[in-house]
């Protein structure tokens, strides 16, 4: 059970950072810039550090994962379990900035 938490913690996590990071992104390509997509990211992860960090170690990056397998301090089949729990939750927030962008106007509104 402690296992599920704990993907369920990444999944959670990569999508929130996907979302609100690569979504300020999208919005700022009309209005913000750099610093507010910067800001987003560092936000997020630290909100998420906070959050999920004693549960999962927070990794929400597959790159993390990597790191984290080659010092030892998982096994091969969690960082597996991560890394499809996190492309997931990545995909899932891909998809959800993709829709708001193409069906809900979303840097449309913006640029008015």
């Amino acid at each position: 059970m402690d296992d599920v938490r704990r993907y369920a913690a990444e999944f959670l996590g990569t999508l929130l950072l996907v979302f609100f990071g690569v979504g300020s992104a999208v919005a700022a390509r009309i209005d913000g810039g750099v610093v507010v997509v910067a800001l987003a990211f560092g936000f997020v992860m630290l909100a998420l550090v906070y959050t999920i960090g004693p549960l999962s170690g927070s990794h929400v990056n597959p790159a993390v994962t990597l790191g984290v397998l080659l010092s030892g301090k998982i096994s091969p089949v969690g960082a597996v379990a991560y890394w499809i729990t996190q492309f997931a939750g990545a995909t899932v927030a891909g998809a959800v900035i993709w829709g708001l962008v193409r069906w809900g106007d979303v840097a449309r509104a913006q640029a008015r």
